[in-house]
Order: C-alpha cells, then sequence, then structure tokens
C-alpha cells in the first residue's frame, strides 16, 4: 500500500451503508477528536494499595467527536441517533507496533522504524448530531459523534 497525500483532505463518512457527501478538502477545516469510552478503563486499587488494571483490550473502543463550520451544511439532518457509521477518520494516529489495531483508510498507511502512522476507519453508531446555522448565508455549525463498537 502507498501513501497518498491527497487522501488526507478528504472527510468521508457512510450511514447505514449510503455516503454523506463532504466536499474535497473538507478533512482541512474540521475539528477532531479522540478519547477511550468511558467504562472503558477501569482500575481498583487492592487491600496492600497497588492499582490494578481491571480493564479488558477487547473493550479498547473510542468515542470520536467530528465538528466543523462551513457555509453549506452536509447532509446529517436525517441522521438519526444510533445509526450504524463507516468513518474515515481526518486525523492520523501514530502507533508503535508494525501492523495497525484499525483498518487504515486506503492508502494513509506509513510505515517508519519508529512505528507506524494511518487515518483509521472506525466503525460504529451516530450518537448526537447537533446542528446550527447563525443565519441564512452564514456560516452553520455542525458535530456529531461515533462510538466505536
Amino acid at each position: 500500500m502507498t501513501y497518498d497525500p491527497t487522501l488526507e483532505t478528504q472527510m468521508r463518512l457512510w450511514v447505514n451503508e449510503e455516503e454523506i457527501v463532504f466536499p474535497d478538502k473538507s478533512a482541512l477545516f474540521i475539528k477532531t477528536s479522540i478519547a477511550p469510552i468511558e467504562g472503558a478503563v477501569k482500575f481498583r486499587r487492592t487491600v496492600n494499595g497497588t492499582l490494578v488494571n481491571m480493564s479488558n483490550p477487547a473493550f479498547n473502543k473510542w468515542i470520536v467527536s467530528v465538528s466543523g463550520t462551513d457555509k453549506i451544511l452536509p447532509a446529517l439532518a436525517d441522521v438519526p441517533p444510533g445509526a450504524q457509521a463507516m468513518l474515515y477518520l481526518p486525523t492520523v494516529v501514530r502507533e508503535a507496533g508494525p501492523l495497525p489495531r484499525r483498518q487504515p483508510v486506503p492508502g494513509s498507511l506509513i510505515s517508519s522504524p519508529q512505528g507506524i502512522e494511518y487515518r483509521p476507519i472506525v466503525y460504529g453508531a451516530i450518537i448526537i448530531n447537533p446542528m446550527s446555522d447563525t443565519e441564512w448565508m452564514s456560516d452553520v455549525e455542525w458535530s456529531f459523534d461515533v462510538e466505536e463498537w
């Protein structure tokens, strides 16, 4: 697989197997945050005070928040919470291993002796979908979260 820098600028989202179209270079103006799903990491202290990791690696899942401001609202109005989603994450993830933990966006994987960089594909469910516009023909703000499964 070869690295394709043009893919870094493409935001892609499928909801219930139908693509929500974002314009070329849309990933340049999108804010993304990635965090572990609350409750996925659990710790407890033993009687002697030792901290023990009780989390299950099988539940090492993300919640991805994506938001943007543009002149045109993407077609998110009819997306219901809980809808199945496949997101080509616009953010590059760096990992230490020789293989990615998630499926990479085609053409986004870069390997080096220090590890790998790639844009992962996140499969999950849309959990919120707020949108607002400031005034007609002005900026519109939108956001959605994808909770990985």
